[in-house]
C-alpha cells in the first residue's frame, strides 16, 4: 500500500498485489498477450513461472485459454492493454467467459487516454460501454494505487467475471491504506446541498480539487466516487438527485456508454434532475501528452468548475420567473 498524497502507478500496485495473491492461493494464474512489461505482471512471472502464460499477441486465444482454466477451477487474471483486450476479444469475453459465468478477472491497463504518445489506436475510450453491455460482468474502475490493490483483492474473493480498469500514468494517492472497497457501493467523499460531482476512475483527485474550488465560491458540493460501474450504486445516485437536484459526471471515457450515460438513465427513470456529462465527446483524440489530452478533451479542474457553475446558472434561470 502507498502513503496518501504520493504519486504512484496503478500498474506497480497491480504487480505487487498480484504477487501477494499468487502466494496466497495456488489457483491464481496469470495470462499475458506479450504485454507483461506494460501491464506489470513481471513479479508474478518471475516468482511463479509455472503459473504464468504468455500467449503472444493473441488476445482472443488468451481469453479462451483463461476460460478453460477457470472451468477447471483455476482463478485466471488476464492482463493486457484495455483497447485490445476488450475490442479484439469481445466475443470471447461475452460468450466464453460471461455467458458461462466463469471466474475470470480481466485487468485492462492503458485505459482512457493514458496511452498518450501511442495515439488514438491505443486509447481505450469505449471499453466501459462494451463491457457494461455484457450481462453478468462486474466492472471496477479504481482511482489510485491503493484502490486498485483493494479492487484486485475484492475481485479475487468474488466468484464470476470481473473487468478492472487500470491506467499507465501515475496519479496522486487519495485512498487511505486502511480504506475499504465494497463491490457495488459508491464512496461519498463530500456531502453537498447544491451540486453532486460523480466520478469514476483516476480522475478522483481532479474532482476533489474542483469541489474545493466550488466550495470556495459558495457552492455546497458533494463528491461521489463510483469505483464500481457495474453493479452501480443506484440508491446513491437517486439520493444525490433528490438532495441536490444537479449532477455533473466526470470520466475518462466516451460520454456515450460510460458513467454519464448510466447516471442519466437512472435519474431519468427514478428522480429526474439536471445532469451534465464531462468526458470525451464522441470523437477520436489526437496523439499527445496525457495531461494535454485531458485539457483538449475538457477534462480538467477548471472544466469541472466551469461546467458545474454553468449547470447551476441554467437551473436557476429555468426556475426564476
Amino acid at each position: 500500500m502507498y502513503e496518501k498524497n504520493t504519486m504512484a502507478s496503478l500498474r506497480d500496485a497491480y504487480n505487487l498485489t498480484l504477487l501477494s495473491l499468487g502466494e496466497l492461493d495456488k489457483r491464481v494464474v496469470v495470462l499475458e498477450a506479450d504485454t507483461s512489461a506494460l501491464s506489470k505482471s513481471t513479479l508474478f512471472a518471475s516468482r511463479f513461472p509455472d503459473r504464468f502464460v504468455n500467449v503472444g499477441v493473441a488476445e482472443q486465444d488468451m481469453i479462451g485459454t483463461a476460460a478453460g482454466l477457470a472451468a477447471e477451477g483455476m482463478i485466471p487474471f488476464v492482463s493486457g492493454m484495455a483497447v485490445f483486450i476488450t475490442l479484439r476479444s469481445l466475443e470471447q469475453i461475452r460468450t466464453s467467459v460471461a455467458y458461462a459465468n466463469l471466474n475470470v478477472k480481466i485487468v485492462a491497463s492503458y485505459a482512457g487516454l493514458s496511452a498518450g504518445p501511442n495515439g488514438p489506436t491505443h486509447f481505450a475510450i469505449e471499453d466501459l460501454a462494451v463491457i457494461n453491455a455484457i450481462p453478468g460482468m462486474v466492472i471496477l474502475a479504481p482511482a489510485d494505487a491503493n484502490a486498485i490493490s483493494l479492487a484486485l483483492i475484492e475481485a479475487y474473493k468474488y466468484y464470476g467475471p470481473v473487468y478492472i480498469r487500470s491506467s499507465r500514468v501515475e496519479v496522486p494517492v487519495v485512498w487511505e491504506k486502511s480504506s475499504r472497497l465494497q463491490i457495488g457501493t459508491a464512496i461519498e467523499w463530500k456531502t453537498g446541498k447544491d451540486l453532486t460531482l460523480m466520478v469514476t476512475g483516476t480522475l478522483l483527485h481532479l474532482t476533489l480539487e474542483a469541489a474545493c474550488r466550488l466550495e470556495s465560491n459558495g457552492i455546497s458540493t458533494g463528491v461521489l466516487e463510483f469505483h464500481t460501474l457495474k453493479p452501480i450504486d443506484v440508491n446513491a445516485i437517486i439520493k444525490s438527485s433528490k438532495e441536490t437536484g444537479a449532477i455533473v459526471t466526470i470520466e475518462e471515457h466516451n460520454i456515450y456508454g460510460g458513467l454519464g450515460s448510466i447516471v442519466s438513465q437512472i435519474v431519468t427513470a427514478n428522480y429526474p434532475c439536471w445532469v451534465k456529462n464531462i468526458g470525451i465527446r464522441d470523437n477520436f483524440v489526437e496523439t499527445g501528452d496525457y495531461k494535454d489530452l485531458l485539457s483538449i478533451c475538457g477534462i480538467t479542474v477548471e472544466d469541472i468548475v466551469n461546467t458545474s457553475i454553468s449547470l447551476l446558472c441554467a437551473r436557476r434561470c429555468k426556475h426564476e420567473p
